[in-house]
């Protein structure tokens, strides 16, 4: 088991190198000061009141 584990933390250095390598700590940055906020997680699943539970 500890042979898996050590080939996916292996291949997940390499990954993580190559994307630091394609993606400069620079140009993340500079990419999130123009994004745009992040928008807000629990309105879209929390549920609304229908019409209907007004008339109940």
């Amino acid at each position: 088991m500890s042979d898996v584990l050590t080939r996916i933390c292996a291949h997940k250095r390499e990954h993580v190198t190559q994307c630091k390598i394609e993606h400069p700590l620079a140009d993340v940055e500079a990419a999130a000061h123009i994004a745009s906020p992040p928008r807000h997680f629990l309105p879209p699943i929390l549920p609304t009141p229908s019409p209907m539970s007004a008339m109940a």
